[in-house]
């Protein structure tokens, strides 16, 4: 843990405060300690993708919003930037939706560049990290799996 601390920031939102922006490069990482953080991203269906159901050539756009607490964000476009060390790195990590905190919230960030220079050099902290991402990711599709079900079972009754 002390090792992780120096590449990161602690800060604390004064206002509601956009961390990880939609498709933006070079995205940081940010663990969450305290607040709501607010994602938002938008799926867009095209004519001939499966579920499309509406006649014409129009793109059809749903927004989703998800509202969770502590917890790590930009994890994904993260690991995927972390699988190639010779590429540009800023290419590899596009993220798929804004994540906004509230604000109250406090937080510690990693700026991309500089966790990933950090876990290169040390292999035990990139296993535990790996870790703990791993265990972050599967808690959020539990979530994620669990919810559908529920509103399955809702469509049902």
């Amino acid at each position: 843990q002390k090792r992780l601390r120096p590449p990161g920031r602690w800060q604390t939102c004064e206002v509601d405060t956009t961390v990880i922006t939609y498709r933006g490069k070079e995205q940081p990482l940010v663990l969450l300690l305290d607040g709501t953080a607010r994602i938002t991203s938008t799926a867009t269906l095209r004519a001939g993708d499966p579920g499309y159901h509406v006649d014409g050539d129009e793109p059809l756009e749903h927004v989703v919003v998800i509202e969770r607490g502590r917890g790590l964000y930009g994890e994904v476009s993260f690991l995927h930037s972390m699988t190639a060390r010779d590429e540009p790195s800023a290419a590899r990590d596009e993220a798929g939706a804004d994540v906004q905190l509230s604000a109250g919230s406090r937080y510690i960030v990693w700026e991309g560049a500089a966790l990933r220079k950090l876990l290169w050099g040390d292999r035990a902290l990139a296993n535990a990290f790996n870790a703990f991402v791993a265990i972050t990711l599967g808690g959020k599709l539990y979530d994620s799996t669990r919810s559908v079900g529920q509103a399955a079972g809702d469509l049902h009754r």
